[in-house]
């Protein structure tokens, strides 16, 4: 997979750059020096990791899903069937941190590019800035940037942390669903002890 996630760096790169040359001048009159670099250096690093680890995910957690939900069904398929009630919370909670989570990738993309352009000019027109003792500025200048870099790194992180625990008190809310229903034997549901364990720890 380090071959494949770097192979897709280097073929994102190349594209990217390919691209600059073709582009119009209003393209370049639009964006700062710095994001664009930043696009080619930092966001191709971030896409390629994502795609490597949504890879990794996929295969892994698929197999593991449909082989875990066969079993269950095996083990109860009325159980099973009422657990699939709290599926479409669950789905919703990661859809939703899902769109929360790309909007601060976006905004920490532009952040980053930033603190590239920042710096960017900063080593350029070092004789400028001492020129005209702006360096109290340019350092202000950059110390937003960077500053609103670790802000959005900070949210992204928070709203990963957040969704975490929603999903683990549904999963104990459909944990206490199977327990009801198997302990008081509604809907004719009758497990042996064995079977009860095994079925709550398989969803855990």
């Amino acid at each position: 997979m380090s071959r494949v996630g770097f192979g897709i760096v280097r073929d994102l790169r190349s594209e990217l750059f390919k691209k600059l040359h073709y582009l119009p001048k209003s393209y370049f009159d639009a964006n700062q020096s710095g994001q664009l670099i930043n696009r080619i250096t930092f966001t191709t690093t971030q896409v390629s990791g994502a795609a490597s680890n949504a890879v990794k995910t996929l295969v892994r957690e698929g197999f593991l899903l449909v082989g875990l939900f066969i079993y269950l069904l095996v083990l109860n398929f009325k159980l099973t069937l009422l657990l699939i009630v709290t599926a479409p919370l669950i789905a919703l909670i990661v859809y939703v941190a899902g769109k929360r989570l790309k909007k601060l990738a976006k905004k920490i993309q532009t952040a980053m590019g930033d603190v590239t352009h920042i710096a960017s000019e900063a080593v350029d027109g070092h004789v400028e800035i001492k020129s005209f003792n702006a360096q109290e500025y340019e350092n202000s200048r950059f110390f937003e940037a960077n500053d609103s870099n670790k802000n959005q790194n900070l949210k992204l992180e928070a709203t990963g942390n957040l969704a975490t625990p929603i999903i683990q008190v549904l999963v104990s809310i459909s944990l206490s669903i199977v327990a009801y229903f198997a302990l008081g034997q509604q809907l004719g549901i009758t497990l042996d002890a064995e079977t009860f364990v095994a079925f709550l720890l398989l969803q855990d």
